[in-house]
């Protein structure tokens, strides 16, 4: 077994690495100093980095702001929501009807009575 093994052929594989060494030129020279400096390129991505992200941001607002907006009732319902009575043109005892939003509204001027009454209930 150990025998047979030590006989059988062992295939090796051996790469060669062949690395192409060449001169990187220094351009260093044509470098314009002062208009295009790290300081000043660094600074335009911070700005276009925040200008970005307040763009997004009042894009985002005005997304959510319109979504919620969806969710307001409309002006026809807006105006069946309001209704107004002069209290004072009702008679002490007596109760009126008004139509609310399509549906029976009872106001009644209570007297003293009537307020006793309903206070000993």
């Amino acid at each position: 077994s150990l025998e047979e093994d030590k006989n059988k052929p062992v295939a090796v594989t051996t790469q060669k690495r062949f690395s192409h060494q060449y001169d990187v030129p220094d351009f260093s020279a044509k470098i314009i100093k002062g208009k295009n400096s790290d300081n000043s390129r660094k600074a335009f991505s911070y700005f276009l980095l925040a200008a970005g992200g307040f763009s997004y941001a009042v894009l985002a607002k005005n997304i959510v702001r319109d979504l919620l907006n969806t969710m307001n009732a409309s002006a026809d319902v807006l105006a069946l929501a309001n209704v107004e009575v002069d209290l004072t043109k009702v008679p002490l005892g007596s109760t009126i009807t008004m139509k609310w939003r399509g549906k029976p509204l009872f106001i009644t001027h209570r007297t003293d009575a009537m307020i006793e009454a309903a206070e000993a209930v």
